[in-house]
């Protein structure tokens, strides 16, 4: 994914300003939340400038809608990212191969919350040669 995906927030950790998109992800090793930037920032301040989240982070970071990633690397922790406010999934059911490569797809539904596209996803899948879930940027997610 690029960067140049819509910014979802923005959060002040140590002297930088770290701008939040769809393509950055949260360790939560159940004693601390880090932040995992898809593309690093270029300036770093050393031990001033932590990635690891203190309550008030937290707490600006529930406001937002999550998505937990069910397949990452990282063992005996959980790995989530933001969801924009305004985001839509669309659910879409392809009939064979020659469809999914012309991106001539059955429209199934949008949903503003990712379980529920995927829960119309899950109800239409045996329907389907493939059913594909996608954002507002028209990218494929499968978390």
């Amino acid at each position: 994914m690029e960067n140049s995906s819509k910014v979802i927030t923005e959060l002040k950790l140590g002297r930088n300003i770290h701008q939040i998109t769809k393509a950055d992800r949260f360790l939560d090793n159940g004693l601390c939340v880090q932040l995992l930037k898809a593309k690093p920032m270029k300036v770093r301040y050393g031990e001033k400038d932590t990635m690891t989240l203190k309550e008030g982070d937290l707490e600006h970071l529930a406001k937002f809608g999550q998505i937990t990633h069910g397949h990452h690397e990282y063992r005996g922790c959980k790995v989530f990212s933001l969801v924009h406010p305004e985001e839509k999934f669309y659910v879409m059911g392809y009939c064979n191969q020659v469809d999914i490569d012309n991106k001539e797809g059955r429209f199934l539904g949008a949903e503003g919350y990712y379980h529920n596209a995927r829960k119309t996803k899950n109800e239409n899948v045996n329907s389907f040669f493939a059913v594909k879930i996608f954002d507002s940027d028209m990218e494929e997610v499968n978390y």
